[in-house]
């Protein structure tokens, strides 16, 4: 999950920011033209990876504490719902 959203969301940063890079093409060496479009998708792998493992720690989370709350409410050790 958290490499889909990493590369997913990099390779349309990479796409977007493809056409304003082709268009210094007259003006700055390949180079830098290259290493904007590194920056742009490492950006975007950082950005959008770490988003991706937040979202996975707070999905875990929530069931854990949907967990813990159920098993609260049915783990009594008084005989059941009806206290035998």
């Amino acid at each position: 999950m958290i490499g889909v959203w990493a590369l997913f969301f990099s390779l349309v940063m990479l796409l977007c920011t493809t056409p304003f890079t082709l268009a210094y093409i007259g003006v700055a060496s390949w180079t830098r033209i290259v290493f904007i479009l590194l920056v742009a998708f490492f950006s975007g792998v950082v950005i959008f990876g770490a988003l991706a493992w937040l979202v996975v720690i707070m999905n875990n989370r929530a069931v854990q504490i949907i967990q813990q709350r159920k098993a609260a409410r049915t783990g009594s050790t008084s005989g059941g719902r009806y206290g035998s």
